[in-house]
């Protein structure tokens, strides 16, 4: 059942990128409009006391051309400034009036506006050596911000007094208004375009991903999960990891089908040969004490066989069910190897297969002998199984470091194939093809071993190459004080 498209990744990562835009234009116009006119304000302030820091400049140069350089600063800067010298009763214009701005200057006024004794008083009064007002002008229509200074030099006190008109913030607000307008429009277009294709992007790898997975579900191993083709490394690593899990699936697959075929096969055989031999001891030899007792020795022969193949297959069983119970103590590490070779002495002369005993000083490890015994002998028979006749094959035991010892079983046999090594502690796994049923065994000796030496937490693997034999080995910490007193 397709999920609903206001669910999918495509609608949410689109609505997720929109909203963001637009929040993230909506504090634009929030700045823009509410901190606009103090945010112009205190530019203009800025402005004008940058004006005055050049006419105390130019007053100290006292240069010839002074006259010049103070009516360029009021041209330039748009503003019209005087200096004032100032008394408690009386006032002198000092430094003429140098008007940038023309008529709508303030210090233009008549004396009864513009009073340059009342902004000493007020400066006087409050201590200050600025003020800033702003004021407004019959013969301009907006506000005008009128700024003073007290200069101290000459042992006198003289003000300067710069006055310009501030700009029209509601018209500037119109213009700003319209512009905005205008990009919202444009950048909400492109955000939401842009979002689509994103969305698209991040969503369509995941939507083949899920067609994949939907095959694979199916059965279908050939099925390849293709990521965003390097455009997202999140999505490439998860199409690697399926990739991956899908080629496991694959041979586990195999491998299941190979286990019915050959457990299938490893129960038929036996139960053909019973059935035939027990029809022969009926039908032909039940008088002939000789020829009964051979064909009564096939039947019980394979009744073992199916026996060890049905108790290898429930404790493998187990073994993969966690639910192997252990019987753990402190032993000697030697004692089921001893006596499993003790067991093992009549397969080495049947197989006319040589062996040699290379052990280290005996010590304690902790476990349950009795499944480390199995994986002895399964690692030993192994051994013998794969060795040709004359041939050697050693058991060595030896202390490794970090307090560990090492069992490993070194024959000289066929080796085994690079490609192969993986996988010979899955069950029923085969490097040959072609099954034949050992004489001997359930195949899944090495598939038990795996799942006891897990149950244990030791380390073991195998080392080959083709035409020069295997080690088999694993390693088993060395009994400490605390395993000791358990």
């Amino acid at each position: 059942m397709k999920s609903d498209f206001f669910k999918s990744l495509t609608f949410r990562s689109w609505l997720y990128f929109s909203s963001f835009a637009v929040a993230l234009i909506a504090t634009i116009w929030v700045l823009q409009l509410l901190m606009m006119d103090p945010y112009y304000r205190s530019a203009k302030e800025e402005s004008i006391q940058n004006v005055a820091d050049q006419v105390k400049s130019a007053l100290q140069e006292e240069s010839p051309y002074l006259d010049y350089a103070l009516n360029d600063i009021a041209v330039n800067n748009g503003v019209c400034f005087s200096i004032y010298q100032l008394s408690s009763t009386s006032y002198k214009e000092v430094i003429s009036l140098k008007d940038g701005i023309g008529s709508p200057c303030y210090l233009n006024l008549p004396s009864s506006i513009f009073q340059p004794l009342t902004l000493a008083t007020r400066m006087a009064e409050s201590n200050e050596t600025v003020l800033t007002d702003y004021v407004n002008n019959l013969n301009y229509p907006g506000e005008m911000i009128l700024y003073t200074e007290k200069l101290d030099f000459h042992l006198s006190n003289y003000y300067l007094i710069v006055n310009s008109y501030v700009e029209p913030v509601d018209y500037a607000y119109d213009i700003i208004r319209s512009q905005l307008i205008l990009t919202t429009l444009i950048a909400l277009s492109l955000a939401a375009l842009l979002a689509y294709l994103v969305s698209r992007r991040m969503s369509q790898p995941i939507v083949r991903m899920t067609e994949s997975a939907r095959r694979l579900g199916e059965g279908d191993y050939a099925v390849m999960f293709s990521g965003s083709n390097n455009f997202y490394t999140e999505l490439d690593e998860l199409a690697d990891t399926l990739n991956y899990a899908t080629g496991e699936l694959s041979r586990m697959d195999e491998l299941r089908r190979d286990l019915v075929a050959n457990v299938s096969h490893d129960i038929k055989t036996p139960l053909t040969m019973i059935r035939a031999y027990a029809e022969m001891v009926r039908d032909l030899t039940g008088q002939d004490p000789e020829k009964r007792e051979q064909h009564l020795e096939v039947i019980i022969t394979e009744a073992n066989h199916l026996d060890r193949l049905v108790t290898d297959m429930l404790e493998l069983s187990r073994l993969q069910a966690a639910a192997l119970q252990l019987n753990k103590k402190v032993f000697p590490f030697h004692q089921p190897i001893r006596e499993i070779m003790s067991v093992l002495e009549g397969a080495f002369l049947r197989q006319d297969v040589m062996h040699k005993e290379e052990f280290c000083e005996d010590v304690s490890v902790y476990g349950d002998p009795v499944k480390i015994a199995q994986v002895v002998y399964n690692f030993i028979d192994n051994a013998i199984k794969h060795s040709q006749p004359k041939t050697l094959v050693t058991i060595k035991t030896t202390r490794r470091r970090g307090g560990v010892i090492r069992l490993e079983v070194i024959d000289n046999g066929s080796g085994i194939a690079a490609k192969d090594l993986p996988y010979i502690w899955d069950r029923y796994y085969r490097t040959d093809k072609k099954y034949q049923r050992a004489a001997e065994g359930s195949g899944l000796g090495l598939a038990i071993a795996k799942g006891i030496l897990q149950a244990h937490q030791a380390k073991f693997g195998v080392n080959s190459s083709v035409g020069e034999g295997s080690t088999f080995w694993f390693e088993m910490k060395i009994a400490s004080a605390e395993d000791k007193e358990k």
